[in-house]
């Protein structure tokens, strides 16, 4: 996928699918990814960078308890809640 010359971030970060920010934001943004609602799986990368040990597991810790439950995502052997802006 060849980013335009000129793109601004936020364009570039759109056109490579990529979503970040605090895990509000992640959620929303993923809750209207109309694709996403029809996802069988998802990857998250915490930290595409060297960053510290606890960095990354803080990114675990709220991707794992905050954003995937939002999107429907439970634990093997838990009832998932309804996902934020998709199907359940």
């Amino acid at each position: 996928m060849e980013i335009p010359s000129g793109a601004t971030t936020a364009q570039a970060l759109a056109i490579l699918d990529v979503h970040i920010g605090t895990p509000d934001e992640v959620i929303a943004q993923l809750a209207s990814d109309a694709v996403l609602r029809e996802a069988s799986d998802i990857v998250f990368q915490a930290h595409p960078v060297d960053p510290a040990h606890e960095l990354v597991v803080r990114s675990i810790q709220l991707i794992a308890g905050t954003v995937a439950p939002a999107l429907g995502w439970a634990p093997a052997g838990a009832r998932a809640a309804a996902p934020v802006g998709g199907r359940g």
